[in-house]
Protein backbone atom coordinates (compact mmCIF):
# COMPACT_ATOMS: atom_id res chain seq x y z
CA UNK A 1 0.00 0.00 0.00
CA UNK A 2 1.22 3.50 -0.84
CA UNK A 3 2.85 5.17 2.19
CA UNK A 4 1.54 8.54 1.04
CA UNK A 5 -2.01 7.15 0.98
CA UNK A 6 -1.68 5.87 4.53
CA UNK A 7 -0.42 9.22 5.69
CA UNK A 8 -3.35 10.96 3.95
CA UNK A 9 -5.84 8.52 5.46
CA UNK A 10 -4.35 8.98 8.92
CA UNK A 11 -4.44 12.72 8.43
CA UNK A 12 -8.14 12.79 7.55
CA UNK A 13 -8.94 10.29 10.29
CA UNK A 14 -7.15 12.43 12.83
CA UNK A 15 -8.83 15.60 11.52
CA UNK A 16 -12.23 13.91 11.69
CA UNK A 17 -11.66 12.86 15.29
CA UNK A 18 -10.55 16.39 16.22
CA UNK A 19 -13.64 17.88 14.56
CA UNK A 20 -15.86 15.39 16.38
CA UNK A 21 -14.19 16.17 19.70
CA UNK A 22 -14.66 19.90 19.10
CA UNK A 23 -18.32 19.36 18.22
CA UNK A 24 -18.84 17.32 21.38
CA UNK A 25 -17.13 19.99 23.49
CA UNK A 26 -19.32 22.66 21.92
CA UNK A 27 -22.50 20.65 22.58
CA UNK A 28 -21.45 20.00 26.20
CA UNK A 29 -20.82 23.71 26.72
CA UNK A 30 -24.16 24.55 25.08
CA UNK A 31 -26.00 22.11 27.34
CA UNK A 32 -24.32 23.63 30.38
CA UNK A 33 -25.29 27.16 29.33
CA UNK A 34 -28.86 26.06 28.58
CA UNK A 35 -29.08 24.32 31.92
CA UNK A 36 -28.01 27.46 33.74
CA UNK A 37 -30.37 29.59 31.65
CA UNK A 38 -33.29 27.28 32.31
CA UNK A 39 -32.57 27.32 36.04
CA UNK A 40 -32.38 31.12 36.02
CA UNK A 41 -35.58 31.38 34.04
CA UNK A 42 -37.55 29.34 36.53
CA UNK A 43 -36.17 31.35 39.44
CA UNK A 44 -37.31 34.53 37.75
CA UNK A 45 -33.83 36.03 37.25
CA UNK A 46 -34.23 36.20 33.47
CA UNK A 47 -36.98 35.98 30.89
CA UNK A 48 -39.26 33.21 32.05
CA UNK A 49 -39.84 30.41 29.59
CA UNK A 50 -42.55 28.79 31.71
CA UNK A 51 -44.49 29.18 34.90
CA UNK A 52 -46.77 26.91 36.89
CA UNK A 53 -50.58 26.90 36.46
CA UNK A 54 -52.85 29.06 38.64
CA UNK A 55 -52.94 28.06 42.29
CA UNK A 56 -49.75 25.99 42.19
CA UNK A 57 -48.15 25.26 45.53
CA UNK A 58 -44.61 26.41 46.26
CA UNK A 59 -42.35 24.48 43.87
CA UNK A 60 -40.90 21.97 46.33
CA UNK A 61 -44.34 21.11 47.70
CA UNK A 62 -45.83 21.12 44.20
CA UNK A 63 -43.36 18.50 42.99
CA UNK A 64 -44.08 16.33 46.03
CA UNK A 65 -47.87 16.49 45.59
CA UNK A 66 -48.34 16.55 41.78
CA UNK A 67 -48.92 13.03 40.41
CA UNK A 68 -48.48 14.03 36.73
CA UNK A 69 -52.01 12.76 36.07
CA UNK A 70 -52.64 15.33 33.33
CA UNK A 71 -56.16 16.22 34.51
CA UNK A 72 -55.37 19.94 34.60
CA UNK A 73 -54.02 19.80 31.05
CA UNK A 74 -57.27 18.32 29.79
CA UNK A 75 -59.39 20.73 31.84
CA UNK A 76 -57.69 23.89 30.50
CA UNK A 77 -60.26 25.50 28.09
CA UNK A 78 -57.69 27.31 25.88
CA UNK A 79 -55.37 24.26 26.07
CA UNK A 80 -52.33 26.35 26.94
CA UNK A 81 -51.11 24.06 29.72
CA UNK A 82 -48.51 21.49 28.67
CA UNK A 83 -46.41 18.87 30.41
CA UNK A 84 -42.71 19.55 30.85
CA UNK A 85 -40.43 17.24 28.90
CA UNK A 86 -37.47 15.13 30.05
CA UNK A 87 -35.02 17.96 29.35
CA UNK A 88 -36.20 19.59 32.59
CA UNK A 89 -35.15 16.63 34.73
CA UNK A 90 -36.85 13.59 36.21
CA UNK A 91 -38.39 15.57 39.07
CA UNK A 92 -40.19 18.00 36.72
CA UNK A 93 -40.92 15.77 33.72
CA UNK A 94 -44.66 15.38 33.17
CA UNK A 95 -45.65 18.24 35.47
CA UNK A 96 -47.90 21.01 34.07
CA UNK A 97 -46.52 24.34 32.94
CA UNK A 98 -47.62 27.42 31.04
CA UNK A 99 -45.53 29.22 28.40
CA UNK A 100 -46.95 32.77 28.50
CA UNK A 101 -45.34 33.90 25.25
CA UNK A 102 -46.90 30.98 23.39
CA UNK A 103 -50.27 31.00 25.14
CA UNK A 104 -51.28 33.14 28.09
CA UNK A 105 -53.53 32.05 30.95
CA UNK A 106 -57.07 33.37 30.39
CA UNK A 107 -57.77 33.30 34.16
CA UNK A 108 -61.03 31.39 33.65
CA UNK A 109 -63.75 32.39 36.10
CA UNK A 110 -64.08 28.94 37.66
CA UNK A 111 -60.40 27.91 37.21
CA UNK A 112 -61.12 24.40 35.89
CA UNK A 113 -57.42 23.53 36.09
CA UNK A 114 -57.57 23.99 39.86
CA UNK A 115 -60.88 22.21 40.41
CA UNK A 116 -59.70 19.27 38.30
CA UNK A 117 -56.60 18.65 40.43
CA UNK A 118 -57.37 15.57 42.59
CA UNK A 119 -54.31 15.86 44.81
CA UNK A 120 -54.39 19.56 45.73
CA UNK A 121 -51.20 20.54 43.91
CA UNK A 122 -53.30 23.45 42.59
CA UNK A 123 -55.33 25.29 45.21
CA UNK A 124 -57.42 28.43 45.37
CA UNK A 125 -57.84 30.49 48.53
CA UNK A 126 -61.55 31.33 48.64
CA UNK A 127 -62.52 33.72 45.85
CA UNK A 128 -59.07 35.23 45.67
CA UNK A 129 -57.60 35.27 42.15
CA UNK A 130 -54.45 33.11 42.09
CA UNK A 131 -51.27 34.95 41.23
CA UNK A 132 -49.02 33.18 38.72
CA UNK A 133 -46.18 35.69 38.84
CA UNK A 134 -45.55 39.24 37.75
CA UNK A 135 -44.71 40.73 34.37
CA UNK A 136 -41.42 42.49 33.74
CA UNK A 137 -40.02 44.35 30.74
CA UNK A 138 -36.65 43.95 29.04
CA UNK A 139 -36.25 47.53 27.84
CA UNK A 140 -33.36 46.59 25.56
CA UNK A 141 -35.80 44.56 23.43
CA UNK A 142 -38.82 46.87 23.61
CA UNK A 143 -39.47 48.66 20.31
CA UNK A 144 -40.38 51.84 22.19
CA UNK A 145 -36.67 52.47 22.62
CA UNK A 146 -36.49 53.00 18.84
CA UNK A 147 -39.37 55.49 18.99
CA UNK A 148 -41.69 52.96 17.40
CA UNK A 149 -45.30 53.49 18.59
CA UNK A 150 -46.72 50.46 20.37
CA UNK A 151 -49.34 49.94 23.06
CA UNK A 152 -50.11 46.26 22.48
CA UNK A 153 -49.15 45.15 25.99
CA UNK A 154 -51.23 47.89 27.61
CA UNK A 155 -54.27 47.03 25.47
CA UNK A 156 -53.91 43.30 26.19
CA UNK A 157 -53.85 43.71 29.99
CA UNK A 158 -57.28 42.71 31.40
CA UNK A 159 -59.31 45.65 32.67
CA UNK A 160 -59.87 44.03 36.06
CA UNK A 161 -56.13 44.07 36.75
CA UNK A 162 -54.94 47.05 34.64
CA UNK A 163 -51.29 46.57 35.47
CA UNK A 164 -49.46 47.53 32.26
CA UNK A 165 -48.98 51.15 31.28
CA UNK A 166 -47.20 52.67 28.29
CA UNK A 167 -45.80 56.18 28.55
CA UNK A 168 -44.80 57.11 25.02
CA UNK A 169 -43.56 60.49 26.17
CA UNK A 170 -40.59 58.71 27.73
CA UNK A 171 -40.81 55.53 25.62
CA UNK A 172 -41.28 53.22 28.55
CA UNK A 173 -43.56 50.42 29.75
CA UNK A 174 -44.27 50.18 33.45
CA UNK A 175 -45.82 47.31 35.40
CA UNK A 176 -47.86 47.72 38.56
CA UNK A 177 -46.57 44.71 40.48
CA UNK A 178 -49.27 45.13 43.14
CA UNK A 179 -52.11 44.41 40.71
CA UNK A 180 -50.33 42.19 38.13
CA UNK A 181 -51.26 38.51 38.47
CA UNK A 182 -48.87 37.25 35.78
CA UNK A 183 -51.47 35.97 33.31
CA UNK A 184 -49.03 36.62 30.47
CA UNK A 185 -51.40 38.24 27.97
CA UNK A 186 -48.97 41.14 27.63
CA UNK A 187 -46.06 38.72 27.07
CA UNK A 188 -47.98 36.74 24.46
CA UNK A 189 -48.91 39.77 22.37
CA UNK A 190 -45.59 41.66 22.59
CA UNK A 191 -44.17 41.78 19.03
CA UNK A 192 -40.61 42.06 20.32
CA UNK A 193 -40.90 39.42 23.07
CA UNK A 194 -39.71 42.10 25.46
CA UNK A 195 -42.07 41.04 28.28
CA UNK A 196 -41.68 37.99 30.47
CA UNK A 197 -43.28 36.63 33.61
CA UNK A 198 -41.19 36.00 36.67
CA UNK A 199 -42.05 33.84 39.63
CA UNK A 200 -43.36 35.53 42.75
CA UNK A 201 -41.50 34.25 45.80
Amino acid sequence: MDETEITRREFFSHSGRKALDLARSFLDALREVRGKKEEKNFLGDAKSDWIRPPGALEEKSFLEVCTRCGDCLKACPPLVLRALGPEWGDDKEGTPALWPRQGACLMCVDFPCITSCPEGALLREGEKIPRLGTAFVDESCCILKDNQPCRECEKACPKEFKSVFVDQAVNKVSIDVKTCVGCGLCAEICPAQAIGIKIVK
